[in-house]
């Protein structure tokens, strides 16, 4: 194996090249690399959550029960029927049957 790329893998590290005295490329191991992508993918998430949070405090923000009304009892609502015309229908929202 060529010494650079081991020394990639061994420590875990980016490389930078330079061209005139100016960082121009980083060289990384796939491991490394794999690694810097869920942490910026972690990162967006919080990005993410925290503007959600400034939202909330700013008071713009609905509690979850407006946005999405629970049922009061489960037989409200009813399964799609086949109405043998070829279409299903539903008198109400479907629900899950957990």
């Amino acid at each position: 194996m060529d010494p650079f790329v081991q020394q990639l893998e061994e420590t875990g590290r980016a490389v930078l090249l330079t061209v005139n005295g100016h960082a121009e490329l980083a060289v990384m191991s796939a491991a490394t690399f794999q690694t810097v992508l869920e942490a910026m993918d972690m990162l967006d998430s919080v990005k993410g959550i925290r503007a959600g949070i400034t939202d909330m405090k700013a008071g713009r923000s609905r509690p979850a029960s407006e946005f999405f009304p629970l049922p009061r009892s489960r037989t409200m609502y009813e399964r799609p029927r086949w109405n043998g015309a070829g279409r299903h229908e539903c008198k109400g929202p479907v629900i899950p049957s957990w």
